[in-house]
């Protein structure tokens, strides 16, 4: 009866379904629990984690204060170490298993950074003095500069030299002398080309101040250029001043020059005359050719025998010549002239009774 009644109760459980659903439920229950506590004690750990990550920070940070700080202190009691050892395991290890170890990077020390920042500082002081040594230099070259020049000016300052004033006039030779004293003072006092020409018209008087007037009108008039160069002011002063044919009668003069009966002094004074008023090109040789050329037939005769090498060494020896001529001339004359003495007699005089 007692196993027939447990037989029943087995198959009573096992039709019924609603036991098994309370089990089901309690596992449910119980998984539902242990996943809620498992979120909780995964988010305790990643808080716990995070708190543990921000005090190791701040300890890192303390520890690589305080390395710098020692290690600067080591620096200044200790010099600096410039290779870093390799550790006792790898220096034993062979060739082949040291290279299998990462290389070690050697950062920049504290003192090396303040090494690299001085010396960088001192190249900067460096330069800076060689800059000043090279502007001390360019002032003292200035100043020099400066003295040479009012040292150069304050003996031209004590020379009051002018322009002498040109009135104008169909006489060439004043002309041509006037223009060659102006161009020797422009040349002095160094007038620069600019205002060389105001300068000089400033000298014009009478007749040249009205032809330079009159000038300056036409050229306004009818559109030219104002004259502003010393070569062009002089080439209008030439046509405009200077007689008919001047110029050719000065080249003929010179091509006809001849000593005649005038001294060697004469001649090369007018020999340098025509030379300064006609524009010859002949060389140094051809000019003294033609100084003795010009000379007369008796000393061209005795300069045969040197070769100037100027128209001032020709003028010397011809000079010479010359005198040597005169005083054989004037002794060749004076015994001429000298009277005969009368001959001594022997024959005694007779007086008369």
């Amino acid at each position: 009866m007692t196993q027939k009644a447990r037989g029943s109760g087995g198959d009573n459980r096992d039709q019924n379904p609603e036991g098994t659903t309370t089990e089901f439920t309690e596992l449910r229950i119980l998984m539902v629990e242990m996943q809620t506590a498992t979120q909780v004690s995964s988010q305790v750990t990643q808080a716990s984690i995070q708190q543990l990550g921000d005090t190791v920070g701040t300890l890192a940070a303390r520890l690589d204060a305080l390395t710098t700080a020692l290690t600067t202190r080591l620096n200044f009691q200790a010099p600096p170490v410039d290779h870093v050892p390799l550790p006792p395991a790898q220096q034993q290890l062979p060739l082949q298993q040291q290279q299998q170890f990462p290389p070690i990077h050697q950062h920049p020390r504290p003192n090396q950074q303040r090494r690299q920042h001085q010396q960088q500082i001192g190249d900067v002081r460096v330069h800076d003095l060689h800059e000043e040594e090279e502007e001390d230099h360019r002032r003292v070259y200035r100043n020099d500069l400066r003295q040479r020049d009012l040292m150069d000016t304050r003996w031209e300052n004590s020379f009051k030299v002018d322009i002498l004033e040109f009135h104008g006039g169909l006489k060439g030779d004043d002309l041509l002398d006037w223009l060659i004293s102006v161009e020797e003072i422009l040349e002095f006092k160094q007038v620069p080309a600019a205002r060389q020409v105001p300068l000089v018209a400033m000298r014009f008087r009478g007749h040249a101040a009205t032809w330079w007037k009159q000038l300056k009108t036409t050229r306004s008039r009818t559109g030219k250029a104002p004259i502003q160069s010393w070569d062009k002011l002089t080439k209008h002063l030439r046509q405009t001043f200077l007689p008919h044919n001047y110029e050719r009668t000065m080249y003929t003069r010179l091509q006809n020059l001849r000593q005649g009966n005038r001294s060697v002094d004469e001649y090369a004074e007018e020999f340098a005359m025509l030379l300064t008023r006609n524009e010859i090109n002949d060389s140094q040789i051809q000019l003294v050719s033609r100084f003795i050329g010009g000379l007369r037939q008796q000393l061209q005769t005795a300069m045969a025998q040197f070769d100037p090498a100027t128209i001032g060494e020709a003028h010397r020896h011809a000079a010479s010549f010359e005198q040597q001529s005169r005083t054989s001339n004037w002794n060749s004359s004076s015994t001429r002239s000298r009277p005969n003495e009368p001959a001594s007699s022997n024959t005694p005089l007779q007086s008369s009774n």
